[in-house]
């Protein structure tokens, strides 16, 4: 686990109340730029995490 101590970011899960921001989320918009919702994805590396949620955005987008 990245958050623990010796981690990666020891003591991150007790900041900013609780709440935790990692890359990997990303908003569907329609054509006019309305936000419809979003695909979030979690459990690789950050980059992982973002190129797979990117691709499931731009398919959900070529299917309409």
């Amino acid at each position: 686990m990245l958050l623990h101590c010796g981690g990666t970011s020891p003591g991150f899960d007790r900041t900013n109340g609780g709440l935790i921001v990692f890359a990997g989320g990303i908003p569907v918009r329609d054509q006019d730029g309305r936000l419809l919702g979003a695909i979030g994805v979690s459990g690789g590396a950050v980059s992982q995490d973002q190129q797979l949620a990117e691709a499931a955005v731009a398919a959900l987008v070529a299917e309409h």
